[in-house]
Order: structure tokens, then C-alpha cells, then sequence
């Protein structure tokens, strides 16, 4: 439990209006940051709700303007903005490039040679972006500078539609799950 007003809220005498709730819980974090242990400056709002009186208010993180893969800040907070919670995988200490050496069109190239026997011309790349991803190895994190994309073919097969991460640095593919697990 937390129970702590935003200042900016003059201990709940100033209202959480939709117009302010963002700024207001950014700084939030930034007068706790040594505890919350993020960098606001790094977040940008991603989802607000407003259930039954409470906050819920998620940020994603961002290194140097690209997303951090389902890195994320979470607060709720009562309806007159008094935190309650909060969960974060927020990930400190990224380093890496942000130029990617490999194009989008070669690291789809690199996927389609994934698939045996289909006809991977009929593939068609959707839904790409350039990501951070946080890889988990041996207890530690590495973080790559990635493409991340589906395959699609003409018609929907859950066989073919997949999702690829693949290094933009190198070309590997990092990771790649079905886009529509059952």
C-alpha cells in the first residue's frame, strides 16, 4: 500500500480531471523516482481508465523515442487521486543503438526463410515497428534494437500468421510466437 497524494493535488483538494491525470501522476514519479526507481522522462501515457471511482493510468517506457517491449508503469489511484499501487517492469540502464543496420525488408526476408515448403512470396509483412527488446538470459537482461512484425498470408491461417523479433543490428531472429495462441 502507498496511500500518497501527487503534491500537485494539494492533498486531494485539486480534482483529477481527464485533461490532467497524466501530467499529474508523471509527477508523481518524479518526486518518487529514487523509489520507484524510473525516469518519467521516459514514459509516455498508454491507457487511463476511470472503474467504478478509482484510476487506473499506464505508461509505456521509451529509450530515446523507441517503445521498450511490455515495459510498463502502472498506478491506481482512489477518484481523487490518492496512489494506492503500483507495478512496474520498467527497465534501467538501456544501452544500445538506436540505428538500426538491418532494414525492415531484409529481417522480413530473414523471417520467410523460416517457413519450409510454404510459399513464402504470398507472406506479407504487417503491424511493424521498431522496438527495445528485453532478452532474459543466464539471470540477466540484454537488450536489442528490434524489428517486430507479423506474417501474414492472403487468407488467415494461424498456422502461417506469426510474430517475428529480429535483431536490427544483426539480422538474428530473437524470438518468434504465433499470433493468435489459442
Amino acid at each position: 500500500e502507498i496511500d500518497v497524494y501527487p503534491t500537485v493535488l494539494k492533498e486531494g483538494t485539486v480534482p483529477v480531471t481527464k485533461e490532467n491525470v497524466e501530467s499529474t501522476f508523471k509527477e508523481f514519479l518524479k518526486e518518487h523516482k529514487e523509489l520507484f526507481e524510473v525516469e518519467p522522462e521516459n514514459l509516455k501515457m498508454v491507457s487511463v481508465k476511470k472503474i467504478n471511482n478509482k484510476w487506473y493510468v499506464k505508461y509505456g517506457q521509451y529509450y530515446k523515442g523507441i517503445r521498450v517491449h511490455n515495459a510498463t508503469v502502472g498506478l491506481d489511484s482512489s477518484e481523487n487521486g490518492k496512489v494506492s499501487s503500483y507495478a512496474s517492469n520498467y527497465q534501467p540502464n538501456i544501452e544500445v543503438p538506436t540505428k538500426p543496420s538491418v532494414k525492415l525488408e531484409k529481417a522480413v526476408e530473414i523471417a520467410k526463410e523460416t517457413y519450409p515448403g510454404k510459399d513464402p512470396q504470398g507472406l506479407k509483412e504487417e503491424d511493424s515497428t521498431l522496438i527495445i527488446y528485453p532478452e532474459k538470459t543466464e539471470g540477466k537482461i540484454i537488450h536489442h534494437l528490434a524489428w517486430k512484425f507479423m506474417l501474414a498470408g492472403k487468407q488467415t491461417d494461424p498456422e502461417i500468421e506469426k510474430y517475428f523479433i529480429v535483431d536490427a543490428l544483426d539480422g538474428k531472429i530473437i524470438k518468434s510466437y504465433a499470433a493468435n495462441p489459442d
